[in-house]
């Protein structure tokens, strides 16, 4: 099933998945290894507690070794992401995932709080979750943000609601 599902995403011209507010199902990052098929894979929960940091080691070491996965998401569009405290929490996140992966990025998806304090000064890569133009808020808050769209190639067209994912110079 997983392979069929990732067949028709890139028969829809999708070269990525985000693992949405959960991780993925280990049959699922097996059929996107197989079929080429890129991976953000994202942790339950932003949280840098024992539990928080431990659901993300947990899946580091469970995926690590698959070649799709390109990016780890430490959160989903958090009431924190603005703050100080959310940019401590993903500091420590970041710093675990590191010391388990150094030679993957990572990101938060984010909806707002993009500035000079929060989550969007620690993470290596913005993705907005937003289509309404407010990730570029980050580009006017921090300089040091660098925020590009890809487009791909004719005849595929990027889906509407899709997330835009920048990486951070």
């Amino acid at each position: 099933m997983n392979a069929f599902r990732v067949e028709k995403l890139k028969e829809m011209c999708s070269n990525g998945i985000r693992t949405s507010h959960n991780p993925p199902t280990t049959e699922l990052l097996d059929a996107c290894d197989r079929l080429g098929m890129l991976v953000m894979d994202e942790t339950r929960m932003m949280d840098s507690s024992p539990e928080g940091l431990s659901q993300l080691e947990r899946l580091i070491r469970r995926d690590r070794n698959h070649p799709c996965v390109f990016l780890w998401s430490l959160g989903n569009e958090e009431r924190e992401q603005g703050s100080a405290r959310g940019q401590r929490i993903v500091t420590t996140m970041k710093r675990l995932a590191k010391k388990l992966d150094p030679t993957r990025l990572v990101t938060v998806a984010q909806n707002g709080g993009y500035g000079p304090v929060g989550i969007s000064t620690v993470v290596d890569v913005g993705a907005s979750t937003t289509t309404s133009g407010r990730w570029m808020d980050c580009t006017r808050a921090s300089p040091s943000c660098l925020y590009s769209a890809v487009k791909p190639p004719a005849p595929c067209a990027r889906a509407a609601g899709t997330p835009a994912a920048t990486l951070r110079s």
